[in-house]
């Protein structure tokens, strides 16, 4: 699991401009295939975590945006389509592409 530390404030978990809220607002998918590249961008828990990929999944219900999910993975990697797609269908069963 994800280690947010002693002093936990969910300000410094979603953060207003961060990739969380992207996803929520935009209602794509934020593909990251590897976190150092992308460092500027991510939140620093991500590398107190060790986490070398990630996809952030948009929750939708009934058309709405509800939240999101994140998938990290301990190493960087490519994310080929179908990956995306069936973990797509996992999070959001009545999404098709």
């Amino acid at each position: 699991g994800i280690d947010f530390g002693p002093e936990f404030d969910i300000r410094q978990v979603i953060r207003p401009d961060g990739i969380t809220m992207q996803a929520m607002r935009s209602g794509q998918i934020e593909i990251i295939e590897d976190t150092q590249e992308q460092r500027a961008c991510l939140n620093p828990i991500m590398f107190h975590n060790k986490v070398g990929a990630a996809l952030c999944f948009p929750l939708s219900l009934q058309g709405r945006q509800i939240g999101v999910m994140w998938v990290h993975y301990n190493e960087p990697r490519r994310f080929p389509p179908f990956e995306i797609e069936a973990l797509q269908l996992y999070v959001n069963p009545s999404v098709t592409s």
